[in-house]
């Protein structure tokens, strides 16, 4: 009697495993890119691409690619090992795994992602026609492991890198349908570079080059099969496709600026596009026993020169061009602010508001402060931003005695790009204009800033106003 019951147990067991496993398997969904573009086969490891959803309902992609080493000998790393890399255009041109997520209508989403963790996300509509560019993954960075470059590459004996990268639901298109990969990397053939595009789904005979983005030779994917959704369309989409572009977005600081603290406290900075302006709301709670205490200088509402001198309690925006030519914007909770223009770091002109910025009432350490800022203000082709909270110096309520501990100064894009002598990045995340500013408004020189050029400059260092984004947004080769 004791052996059937063991017997059937045992059946019921390897069932319920059984089980378990064909549950699991049919919880991802598995690519191999064994070919190059145009069909032929390659002549290493293939590149393998796992999707999957992760336990919080986002889809997770799990790659393992072999390293060649021709990533981009020139990238502006974060030298901080502990923070993330930040989004990078124009990395197809080295060494990368890509994956293309489409719609019957026409719009898809690209990931690009680089053995050396740098990463881009763009979102088209319709083919080759970008949308938004470089789009930042706050909180949600590639996680990149890669030990070839430190072991070194034998030739006779292939390395591979892996990376998981968790998708923001809002970059995938409503109604995704069809799914294509690709792999890029170079090789040296006595000194000569060669780039080599491979494809999980080769275009046709008809393609006399290497398009990944060729509709045609996507092929269906399902992802409810995996208990993923894409019926609804996202905001970020939805306005991204309007007509006026009003995108409104929420940056939420979590992180020192050198990734060494995690923020307790919420600090929200919310942008929204609007007819001639940007819409700044900062908001920052706190509910922890400290005081913030601000020189009483720095407690009148308007402008102050020195809110940057003395960074107290205080947030800050940066929209920065290719030029070095700079938009900063700050604030504090008794609604003193500054806005600055600035020329390779140095203040060409301080902005003054007609009307005193909409704050609330300062309660400990929660604030919150608003702001229009309008669109001359911004340099144009504005290509990097930065957010910045300082939650600094704080002060013990009971011994008014500082608390290092629990001051922090927290960055939208972390890390530094000139190692640690250089305490924050004010440059920060490259991204493009559209998220802040109407994108044919910024492709010109504005009239605050002709003047400014005009009067600190000689003709010749003005910039043309005819130049256009397009050309920091062509499109090259396979890649983009």
């Amino acid at each position: 009697m004791y052996l059937s019951v063991f017997i059937i147990a045992l059946i019921s067991t390897l069932c319920q495993k059984n089980l378990v496993k064909a549950q699991d398997d049919n919880q991802h969904l598995t690519y191999s890119i064994k070919t190059e573009w145009n069909g032929e086969p390659i002549k290493h490891q293939p590149t393998n691409i796992t999707i999957s959803v992760n336990s919080e309902g986002s889809l997770t992609l799990d790659i393992e690619a072999t390293f060649f080493n021709t990533t981009n000998p020139n990238a502006e790393l974060v030298n901080e090992a502990h923070c993330p890399q930040r989004p990078t255009d124009h990395i197809y041109i080295y060494e990368v795994v890509e994956a293309f997520f489409l719609n019957d209508a026409g719009d898809y989403y690209q990931l690009e992602l680089a053995p050396n963790g740098q990463y881009s996300n763009h979102l088209f509509s319709g083919y080759r026609d970008r949308l938004l560019f470089t789009l930042p993954m706050f909180g949600m960075e590639p996680v990149v492991e890669n030990n070839c470059e430190n072991s070194g590459i034998d030739k006779e004996e292939e390395c591979v890198w892996t990376a998981r990268v968790t998708i923001p639901r809002e970059f995938l298109p409503k109604d995704v349908t069809k799914f294509n990969a690709a792999a890029i990397h170079n090789e040296f053939v006595e000194g000569e570079r060669i780039t080599r595009y491979e494809a999980l789904y080769p275009t046709g005979e008809d393609v006399i080059e290497a398009d990944f983005h060729y509709f045609e030779a996507f092929q269906e994917i399902d992802l409810t099969s995996i208990a993923f959704s894409t019926k609804t369309e996202p905001e970020l989409w939805t306005q991204a496709k309007s007509e006026d572009q009003f995108i409104t977005r929420d940056f939420k600081l979590t992180r020192s600026f050198d990734c060494l603290k995690e923020k307790s406290e919420d600090s929200i900075f919310h942008t929204e596009r609007g007819e001639g302006h940007l819409k700044l709301n900062v908001s920052i709670i706190n509910k922890s026993p400290f005081k913030a205490n601000i020189p009483e200088a720095l407690q009148a509402s308007g402008t102050n020169e020195e809110l940057f001198n003395d960074l107290y309690e205080s947030a800050w925006v940066t929209f920065s061009n290719a030029r070095g030519q700079s938009l900063r914007v700050g604030l504090n909770p008794y609604g003193t602010y500054q806005i600055s223009l600035l020329s390779n770091g140095e203040i060409r002109k301080n902005i003054v508001l007609d009307e005193p910025l909409d704050c609330k009432p300062f309660e400990q350490l929660s604030w919150a402060c608003q702001v229009e800022i309008s669109n001359d203000l911004f340099p144009m082709n504005v290509t990097q931003f930065q957010m910045v909270h300082y939650h600094t110096p704080l002060f013990n309520e009971t011994t008014n005695e500082r608390d290092p501990e629990n001051e922090i100064i927290a960055t939208i894009c972390p890390g530094t790009l000139e190692g640690a002598e250089r305490e924050i990045d004010w440059v920060g995340c490259e991204t493009e204009n559209r998220l802040f500013v109407d994108d044919k408004t910024n492709a010109v020189v504005s009239q605050v800033w002709a003047e400014l050029l005009t009067e600190t400059t000689t003709v010749t260092d003005i910039p043309d106003t005819t130049e256009s984004t397009e050309t920091s947004q062509s499109s090259d080769g396979a890649g983009n």
